[in-house]
């Protein structure tokens, strides 16, 4: 029995893009057994916004990676924000163009969403 070179590909009309309504957050943390580490956690939208409040982090945009990104400092440590929003979901959306036949999006998770993704959703898609 051999390996088979043959190419298998999933058709582009069977896959969904997936995209992300929560932002990312990041802070360092300490545990006994394995020290110095970094936490990453989903966080909403609403509290990725009071975070920006709360440490007056300056919001920048990567155009590398289509998305804001902010650090910020409280207690003396420095924390990490990613935030998923409207302009990272058109951002995103570019691929829909980019790799045309794609079935569609999957968005995760519904609630922790920038209210104005909503219409950028209804201007690409209707409804």
């Amino acid at each position: 029995m051999g390996c088979s070179t043959t190419r298998r590909l999933v058709p582009p009309r069977k896959i969904s893009l997936g995209i992300p309504t929560y932002s990312g957050f990041w802070r360092p943390d300490f545990d006994e057994d394995e020290g110095a580490r970094v936490l990453g956690q989903e966080i909403h939208y609403s509290a990725a916004r009071d975070w920006l409040d709360e440490t007056g982090a300056d919001l920048q945009w990567s155009a590398e990676q289509g998305v804001s990104f902010a650090f910020g400092e409280r207690a003396g440590v420095f924390e990490w924000l990613f935030l998923e929003d409207r302009r990272s979901l058109v951002e995103k959306l570019r691929l829909l163009d980019a790799f045309p036949g794609l079935r569609g999006i999957s968005v995760w998770v519904l609630g922790a969403e920038d209210p104005g993704t909503w219409d950028v959703l209804r201007d690409r898609f209707g409804g």
